[in-house]
């Protein structure tokens, strides 16, 4: 499992989930699937066009009933662009809740169940109940817009989000940006993965908007497949204690 969120803003965390997920999908274990596990409530169910049940909630109130594996592929949806999602509600309430309840369980239960899977933990903060999957998944990958304000937001959380990770974890930069890869590993303590596109061409084709034939070579898509390529270059030993103390210049 791949974990993505973000700090601070709407820098496309949904739509890089959504981009992996596809990218995933390529590999010979077969279609991927995504997860929404952002506590403040999902977007895709709105984006999509979809209703929110099955779901998060439906799969919380079914592990509410038994002890075994529970089935995850029933509370499933089918993605346009190929693969699957379990979908989060729209209510930040109920988002929560559903999380809460089944956060301990669900990373043993998707590797139970097989395949690849990505989950969108929403906006990060010390305390999210979606943390724990952080915690679990093979790296988590930060979404971070390059400008100054969001990568002081990054500065500030890198430790905690190190200590939740177990140092899996590293920067999608998204969007153009006249900082270095290297200027903004040492302003923010965090190592840059890889930088993603914009590409809205992309994103219609993967909420299935236009024709999803071609998704799969588009330039977000192709990002997103380097990305996953990048992760072996994560240090779980680096000591992020004084990285990043002076912050991004303007």
């Amino acid at each position: 499992m791949l974990a993505v969120c973000s700090t601070k803003g709407s820098p496309g965390a949904t739509v890089l989930s959504l981009a992996l997920t596809c990218a995933l999908g390529d590999d010979e274990v077969g279609p991927a699937g995504l997860v929404e596990a952002d506590p403040a409530g999902g977007d895709l169910a709105a984006l999509l066009g979809l209703a929110t049940d099955p779901g998060m909630v439906s799969l919380a109130a079914s592990w509410r009933r038994q002890t075994d594996w529970p089935d995850v592929r029933a509370h499933a949806q089918t993605l346009p662009s190929g693969g699957w999602t379990i979908l989060g509600s729209t209510d930040p309430a109920q988002a929560g809740t559903a999380i809460s309840t089944i956060v301990e369980r669900l990373p043993a239960t998707l590797l139970h169940a097989g395949g690849q899977t990505v989950a969108d933990c929403g906006r990060w903060s010390a305390g999210s109940p979606a943390s724990q999957l952080m915690a679990s998944a093979a790296a988590t990958i930060v979404c971070v817009r390059p400008t100054v304000v969001a990568l002081e937001s990054v500065r500030v959380r890198a430790w905690d989000l190190w200590q939740v990770t177990a140092g899996r974890v590293g920067l999608a930069v998204v969007g153009p940006s006249h900082y270095g890869a290297g200027e903004i590993q040492e302003g923010t303590g965090l190592p840059v993965l890889g930088c993603i596109p914009i590409d809205r061409r992309g994103v219609d084709g993967l909420l299935g908007r236009v024709p999803t034939r071609s998704v799969r070579r588009s330039p977000l898509v192709r990002a997103a497949r380097t990305l996953c390529a990048s992760l072996d270059r994560l240090d779980c030993r680096r000591d992020v204690t004084h990285a990043g103390a002076n912050g991004m210049s303007r």
